[in-house]
């Protein structure tokens, strides 16, 4: 089983459930993509998928913080304890449990130091609740509580398709990172470009096959695929229109080092 987490699309208000039906979306069209055996439940403010498989590619599903492989077991003290016998606990350790099924027997807290020591017992490994290396946390739920000793962090933003559809030319590398960054705000992109190599952002496009297309008459292109506007790497101090479009510069606050700093951390 693994554990997805979403943070920012939690904050949204009756409009919500759009939000997460497209991540749920995305989550099925990577499993898809990457021929992997699964199905992709949701419950409670968090995705889950019921695989045996690794899943690396979930860290570039954009509005996916973070995931954890984890163990199910029955929602049983003695179930839990047992559960955590499969963990990989490395040198010192604490335990977060949260208890999502209020009618638990125990609260978050005993079942915390019951665990914990259990695992002192058996593993040998002392317990640190500030300085600890291995975090292993429980979700204890009516029907099943999952166990992992793992997060993943991901790219995080929002689900990929959840907002508007922009035009982007792109002519250089910053103008790729533009991309990206439209991307990570739900943004569906069709990029425009001659000879820049754009296939980095295929590695996060889950949910939606990115369109290219040669550079041209803008208003042309972003009316005959339904763009609202234009999307430029330009930085403060090349800021040059180039249609008659709404343009965005999602990079006008950063430096060319910083954001090359950023491309590299992706790659």
């Amino acid at each position: 089983m693994i554990i997805i987490r979403y943070g920012e699309l939690a904050l949204k208000g009756n409009n919500r459930f759009l939000f997460e039906n497209k991540l749920g979306d995305n989550l099925r069209d990577s499993l898809k993509r990457n021929k992997v055996i699964g199905k992709v439940l949701k419950r409670r403010g968090r995705f889950f998928i019921e695989t045996l498989e690794q899943c690396d590619f979930l860290k570039n599903i954009f509005g996916v913080t973070s995931y954890s492989y984890a163990f199910s077991c029955e929602s049983d003290m003695d179930a839990i304890k047992k559960c955590t016998d499969g963990l990989d606990v490395k040198g010192s350790f604490r335990v977060s449990a949260k208890r999502i099924d209020k009618n638990f027997p125990l609260a978050s807290n005993k079942v915390e130091v019951e665990v914990g020591g259990y695992i002192h017992d058996t593993k040998k490994n002392p317990v640190s609740l500030k300085k600890f290396e291995t975090e292993v946390g429980i979700e204890i739920y009516n029907d099943n509580t999952l166990v992992f000793d793992n997060k993943h962090q991901c790219v995080g933003g929002m689900p990929l398709g959840s907002a508007s559809k922009f035009l982007c030319y792109v002519s250089s590398e910053l103008d790729l990172y533009a991309c990206f960054v439209m991307m990570k705000r739900g943004c569906e992109i069709v990029v425009a470009t001659e000879d820049v190599d754009c296939s980095f952002l295929d590695n996060y496009s889950y949910g939606y096959n990115i369109k290219k297309v040669k550079p041209g008459d803008f208003e042309k292109i972003a009316n005959e695929n339904e763009c609202i506007g234009l999307v430029l790497g330009q930085t403060l101090g090349e800021i040059e229109s180039l249609s008659s479009l709404i343009e965005l510069r999602p990079l006008v606050g950063m430096s060319k080092e910083e954001i090359k700093t950023e491309i590299e951390a992706l790659k």
